[in-house]
């Protein structure tokens, strides 16, 4: 008897794929609709994956921060379109986008989205989008609050005189 791989079963790829602390969504480009979404999509943005499911497109763009669409959807193309030129089937590049998008709860989240091509049509072009979400929203906090800090210590620095007039200890 011949040794066989194990393999993992399709129960268990969705069990793995809901254990991921991270939005995992499948997106089909030609028909605007997201095929899965995983269970964390309720942790993370407060719904629930049908809600992206039978919603599509339409639901997750409404979803965006207004001052975020235009410039995501801008990126989101350009991603696109290099994909495309490189019709590559071997390591399929990955995009990143961070931007805002509105909770179940009414409150805007920074969240950032890894993507790549998870599949492509008889032509070459691609068809499946795999994206990868988090809530980086904690991550941005401490960034404003840093350059807000360093805006402080920039103007201390300038009330007291140019750096190299005087001594300056940190």
């Amino acid at each position: 008897m011949p040794d066989r791989e194990p393999r993992v079963s399709p129960e268990q790829l969705l069990r793995i794929a809901d254990a991921v602390p991270a939005v995992v969504a499948v997106y089909n480009i030609n028909t605007a609709q997201y095929l899965f979404v995983n269970k964390a999509v309720t942790a993370i943005m407060g719904y629930r994956p049908d809600d992206f499911i039978n919603g599509g497109l339409g639901f997750a763009v409404s979803l965006v921060h207004p001052d975020d669409v235009e410039e995501l959807l801008a990126k989101n193309q350009e991603a696109l379109d290099m994909a495309n030129m490189l019709m590559a089937e071997e390591d399929e590049g990955i995009a990143a986008f961070e931007y805002r998008m509105k909770h179940k709860d009414g409150t805007f989240r920074w969240i950032k989205t890894d993507g790549t091509v998870f599949g492509r049509s008889y032509d070459g072009s691609v068809e499946l989008i795999l994206n990868v979400t988090i809530d980086i929203s904690e991550q941005k906090r401490t960034e404003i609050r840093l350059r807000r800090g360093l805006k402080i210590m920039e103007q201390a620095l300038l009330d007291r005189g140019t750096a190299g007039e005087r001594d300056v200890e940190f």
